[in-house]
């Protein structure tokens, strides 16, 4: 679920269809599918960046616990992507925090990626290491460098 502010979409709250309203409308849709975990609303505010983190550092550790094989592909807009790999950057244990990332603004378009080592004698994996931040090198012609950069708040303070 892409993150929903006031200051992206104005007053109104936003309301997911339901996964049965999204199955009238596109017939692969699987009824059976439950979001991992969704934005939360308060009744006096949207959600704001460190929900955002915190929500983002579960979906994660939530993805790669139950992911199979080695790899996972994430598609996102810039808040929820940005978010997603400060989880990624952020230790097992601490509290993410953007004022010590390396990421910074996101350029539209731009590969991220993050690896990890897998030590077959312990049988633990190591921390994630970032290979690649916002890499356009696969755009064509003038998006090489990205149409523009969006960055939320706290990467730019």
């Amino acid at each position: 679920m892409e993150w929903m502010t006031s200051d992206l979409i104005g007053e109104d709250r936003y309301t997911p269809r339901t996964v049965y309203e999204l199955r009238k409308l596109y017939d692969t849709v699987d009824t059976k599918y439950k979001s991992v975990l969704g934005p939360r609303y308060f009744e006096d505010r949207w959600e704001d960046e460190q929900d955002l983190y915190m929500r983002a550092m579960h979906v994660m550790r939530r993805l790669i616990r139950d992911a199979r094989g080695d790899s996972i592909l994430i598609c996102s807009h810039a808040p929820c992507a940005q978010a997603l790999a400060l989880a990624l950057e952020t230790r097992r244990g601490m509290r993410p925090n953007p004022s010590k990332s390396k990421i910074g603004a996101w350029p539209l378009g731009g590969i991220t990626m993050f690896s990890r080592e897998f030590d077959e004698l312990t049988g633990q994996y190591s921390e994630w290491k970032m290979e690649l931040l916002c890499d356009t090198n696969h755009m064509p012609g003038a998006y090489r460098g990205g149409m523009m950069a969006w960055s939320l708040p706290d990467f730019t303070s």
